[in-house]
């Protein structure tokens, strides 16, 4: 009776089966690494605030985006009450995971480097700016600003009746948590026959299937933890196929491949790093 060789390559060769009609997909998991009133500043003239807006358009100091959006709305709030003028800044500090990119408002001046210079906002005048913020999306990720709290900051000049500089300062925090939903269909399980033929190993004429077995997640729209994939090989005649694996890790950080009772699992890890970094790809 021949014997039977099964050879599995995940990711780039996976050598398993006579036909795909063989093998049963037992499975696949992946596992995935969002107010306050209007506040015065240091002066009882100015008052500023940073936001989102829920569904309903309530005010929110925090908001979940889908990292497969490119793009969110943020609110700044600014309120000259009774006299005077005020000029100034807003500016995103560091640590935040969002960058400011563009606003419309008659207001701003321009933004450059995570900073709105504004112009001149007379008494009398209370403004909304919506700003576009982008989520930071980096090769080397550090797991902590999936969700982490964003420090904006109010800095400028007002001048009263009594036309003397007063500076002003005020610091509000906001939070934007990246989210993405790891539905069934967002995980990629593809599996395709390379070569199914008879072959002349060390002698002996035995069957050879390599199989192509592709697992992810499709458009790397969150870092992943971890994934895994299980397949089932026929035993056949009463014996089970030998098993030899070559892994493309890409950039997954380690792998753990296991036979047992006829199924192939395959786990692909991505550990976190001693300064908390990750890959996102």
């Amino acid at each position: 009776m021949k014997n039977k060789i099964f050879k599995i390559s995940v990711i780039l060769v996976m050598i398993l089966t006579m036909t795909m009609t063989n093998f049963v997909f037992v499975g696949n998991s992946l596992i995935s690494y969002a107010l306050d009133n209007d506040n015065d500043t240091n002066n009882n003239n100015i008052q500023f605030n940073t936001y989102f807006k829920d569904e309903k358009g309530n005010r929110v100091p925090s908001t979940n985006i889908s990292t497969s959006n490119e793009e969110t709305l943020l609110y700044m709030y600014l309120n000259v009450k009774q006299e005077g003028y005020f000029n100034g800044t807003i500016t995103l500090e560091e640590g935040a995971n969002f960058s400011l990119i563009a606003s419309e408002n008659q207001y701003v001046k321009n933004i450059e480097n995570n900073t709105i210079q504004l112009f001149n906002i007379t008494a009398g005048t209370s403004i909304e700016i919506p700003v576009k913020i982008k989520p930071i999306r980096e090769e080397t990720y550090p797991i902590g600003l999936l969700d982490v709290e964003s420090k904006i900051t109010l800095t400028g000049i007002y001048k009263d009746s009594s036309e003397k500089d007063k500076k002003i300062k005020a610091t509000k925090l906001v939070e934007l948590k990246l989210t993405d939903e790891v539905a069934q269909e967002n995980i990629i399980n593809e599996a395709t026959i390379i070569t199914n033929k008879i072959s002349n190993i060390e002698g002996e004429e035995k069957r050879v299937v390599q199989l192509s077995w592709n697992i992810g997640l499709k458009n790397n729209h969150y870092p992943m933890q971890e994934i895994m994939a299980k397949i089932k090989a026929p035993i056949l005649e009463g014996k089970e196929p030998q098993i030899q694996t070559q892994v493309n890790q890409n950039n997954m950080t380690s792998y753990h491949y296991e036979y047992k009772d006829g199924s192939s699992e395959i786990k692909l890890i991505n550990e976190k790093k001693q300064e908390g970094t990750v890959n996102w790809t």
